[in-house]
């Protein structure tokens, strides 16, 4: 029992650690695309999103999701259509969306990580603290696609947004 517990701490620790370099993280790229040629923004590329802003916003949409998911406000009689994000204020919206996550991240007791809530892609109830780590691997999996979109537009010296350059970066 006294392992358990122990380990489910570790969780909290960790879980809250993983949001905390999601928004180090978001924050870092959508930095980065700021400083871009506008033109950059939608200019289409093959991957599995065209674009910077249709990646981006795809990463908005999913944290919007699992947000509800988490919470239980989502309505799985009428699901919401997704927002469409407008180009010139994608980014700021990202980025609030990016911290409202990690708010209530942060603000999850132990209990409220271990809850199991309904999902519409699973047949079972998920653990909350397993929801978002797919949520973080998620928004990692498509930073590496905008990396390599950066790199299909001729762009360089983007950030590095790996986790040991986010704990490097750090005070503990």
């Amino acid at each position: 029992m006294l392992l358990q517990l122990v380990v489910y701490m570790d969780l909290k620790y960790l879980i809250g650690k993983y949001s905390k370099y999601n928004a180090w993280a978001n924050q870092r790229i959508a930095d980065y695309v700021k400083k871009q040629p506008t033109s950059f923004i939608q200019k289409e590329v093959i991957s599995s999103f065209n674009c910077i802003w249709r990646t981006i916003e795809h990463m908005y949409h999913a944290e919007c999701f699992w947000m509800l998911v988490i919470t239980k406000t989502y309505n799985f009689a009428t699901p919401q259509p997704d927002e469409l994000l407008n180009p010139e204020n994608f980014l700021d919206n990202f980025l609030l969306q990016t911290g409202q996550l990690n708010d209530l991240v942060q603000k999850l007791s132990l209990q409220d990580l271990q809850k199991e809530v309904r999902t519409p892609f699973s047949k079972k109830n998920i653990a909350v603290f397993e929801l978002l780590h797919h949520v973080f691997n998620h928004a990692t999996q498509h930073r590496g696609q905008l990396i390599t979109i950066f790199r299909q537009l001729g762009l360089s010296d983007f950030p590095n947004v790996d986790y040991n350059e986010f704990l490097d970066s750090i005070d503990f």
